[in-house]
C-alpha cells in the first residue's frame, strides 16, 4: 500500500512536468522542422534544445511504465509481503539472540557505572574500595586511562570496523517485460495443446423449396506449444561462501532469476522456435503481413504506424499495446499525423499513462533499433496472440561433490518454459521499408 501511495504522489507531481516539457518538445520540434524545410537542414542550436527537453521527458518515461504495469495487475504484493515478514522475523531473531540472560543486565548496569566512575576518578584513591575491586576484576590494566583510535592497546580495538554497505552494487540488466502483455499457463505435462478453427464456412441463400448442400469449408487443426529447458551453472568457492558479507547463495538466485527473465525477453522477439520460445519476429504469418514504415531506412512520418494501427482487426486493437525499445520511442515522440497533430501524447494525469494513437506502450528492449530491414515496433493484443507455458519455475540444485576438488560449490538453476504465437492476426509489426 505504502508503495502505491508513492506512486500516486510521484504520477501527481510528475504530471505538470510532463505536461510543460511535452509543449516545449512541440514548439522546439516545429521548429526544427521548419527549419528543414526553408533551409534543408535544421539550425543546431535548435537541435541541441530539442535533444535537452527530450531527455528530461525521457526521465520520466520510468514512471510512466511502472504505470503502464500497475494498470495491467503485475505488481506482485505477495511477493513484497513475505519479503517483508521475512525481514521483520530476521530481525526478531536477532534481538532475541542479542537479549541478555535473566539476572544479566542488572550486572551490566553495574560493570557500566564502575568503570564510568573509574573514568570520571582522579585517582584510584578516589573510588569507592568495592566499586574499585570489582573495575579491577573486569579489567585487567586500568593503567592508561586516556582511550584513543590510533593505538589498539589503548581503545584501538573498540572502534567500529568499516562499514559494508548491504547492497551490491551491479550494472543495470534491461529485461523486456515479456510476461505483464502475454498469458501465462502453469502446465503439467511436457506440452500444452490448444485446438483451433482453421477454416470456416460461408452462409448461403435458398429459395423456399430450392436444394440446400452442405455447407463446406470448416476445418480444425491445433497449436502444440512445448517448454523446452533453459539452464545456468554457476559456481561459488567455499571459502567464499564461508568469509562473504552477504547471502550469496540467496544472491546467486536473483542471478539467476534476472538472467532467465533476460533469456525469456530475447527469445519472444527472435526465438527461433526450436528448443526456444517462439520469436513474434520470426513467425512467418506475422512477418509475411507486416506494415512499411514508408522510408528504406527510416521512420520519417507518422503514417507507418497509423496503418500499423489500423492494419489490425478492431476486436484486438481495442486492447492492444505498441512494444519498442526506448532508442525507438525518442523517433516516434517526433513524429505527426497529417492534421500536424503528434502520435505521442503524454500521460501521467489521473494515473493514465502516455499513449501511442491513444494506446498503451510497453517498453521492450530487445525490440531492434531502426535500420533497414528491421522490425521495431510490434503493435497487438499479446494477451490473444501469444500464449506461454510454465511446465517447471525455477530449481536450483546445490551441488558440493562435482567441482569439489577446486574447493568450489556448483550451483545449478534450471526453469522449463516455452511459448508461441497462437493468433498471428492479433500482432502485427512494422517492417522499415519503402513498401
Amino acid at each position: 500500500m505504502p508503495e502505491m501511495i508513492d506512486l500516486e504522489k510521484q504520477v501527481k507531481d510528475g504530471f505538470e512536468a510532463v505536461k510543460t516539457g511535452f509543449e516545449a518538445f512541440k514548439e522546439a520540434n516545429d521548429k526544427r522542422l521548419d527549419e528543414i524545410e526553408a533551409k534543408g537542414a535544421a539550425d543546431p542550436v535548435t537541435v541541441e534544445k530539442l535533444e535537452k527537453i527530450e531527455k528530461s521527458l525521457s526521465g520520466y518515461e520510468d514512471l510512466n511504465q511502472q504505470l503502464v504495469k500497475s494498470q495491467e495487475g503485475q505488481k506482485n504484493t505477495d511477493e513484497q509481503l513475505a519479503a517483508a515478514t521475512k525481514a521483520i522475523e530476521a530481525l526478531e531473531v536477532a534481538i532475541k539472540r542479542h537479549k541478555p540472560a535473566d539476572g544479566d543486565e542488572d550486572q551490566i548496569s553495574q560493570h557500566v557505572k564502575d568503570f564510568g566512575n573509574y573514568l570520571r576518578a582522579a585517582t584510584e584513591a578516589d573510588m569507592d574500595p568495592e566499586a574499585l575491586a570489582r573495575c579491577k576484576a573486569l579489567h585487567t590494566d586500568l593503567k592508561a586511562k586516556g582511550l584513543i583510535t590510533t593505538d589498539d592497546t589503548s581503545g584501538g580495538y573498540y572502534v567500529a570496523p568499516p562499514e559494508v554497505e548491504a547492497g551490491i552494487l551491479k550494472t543495470v540488466i534491461e529485461t523486456s517485460p515479456v510476461r505483464s502483455v502475454t498469458r501465462v499457463t502453469q502446465i503439467g505435462t511436457r506440452e500444452l495443446i490448444l485446438p483451433k478453427r482453421t477454416g470456416t464456412f460461408a452462409a448461403s441463400r435458398v429459395s423456399e423449396v430450392g436444394t440446400r448442400s452442405e455447407s463446406t469449408g470448416y476445418t480444425t487443426g491445433e497449436v502444440v506449444i512445448n517448454a523446452p529447458e533453459m539452464y545456468a551453472d554457476f559456481r561459488i568457492s567455499n571459502a567464499m561462501l564461508e568469509d562473504s558479507a552477504y547471502n550469496l547463495e540467496a544472491e546467486a538466485g536473483l542471478e539467476f532469476a534476472e538472467q532467465f527473465a533476460v533469456k525469456e525477453g530475447s527469445e519472444f522477439v527472435t526465438g527461433a522456435a526450436t528448443d526456444t520460445m517462439e520469436g513474434i519476429t520470426i513467425n512467418p504469418t506475422i512477418i509475411a503481413a507486416y506494415v512499411a514504415s514508408g522510408a528504406a531506412s527510416a521512420i520519417n512520418s507518422g503514417d507507418g504506424i497509423i496503418d500499423l494501427y489500423h492494419d489490425l482487426k478492431t476486436v484486438y486493437a481495442k486492447m492492444a499495446v505498441f512494444i519498442l525499445n526506448r532508442t525507438t520511442l525518442g523517433v516516434v515522440r517526433k513524429l505527426k499525423d497529417g492534421a500536424g497533430r503528434y502520435l505521442w501524447q503524454p500521460g501521467l494525469m489521473a494515473g493514465v499513462p502516455a499513449e501511442l494513437l491513444g494506446r498503451p506502450y510497453v517498453e521492450f528492449p530487445d525490440m531492434p533499433d531502426v535500420s533497414a530491414g528491421t522490425y521495431p515496433i510490434g503493435f497487438g493484443d499479446f494477451m490473444k496472440g501469444y500464449r506461454m507455458v510454465d511446465r517447471v519455475n525455477m530449481s536450483i540444485l546445490r551441488d558440493p561433490f562435482t567441482v569439489a576438488a577446486t574447493g568450489q560449490i556448483k550451483f545449478l538453476a534450471r526453469r522449463r518454459v516455452g511459448g508461441k504465437v497462437i493468433q498471428a492476426e492479433a500482432i502485427k509489426l512494422l517492417k522499415v521499408a519503402a513498401s
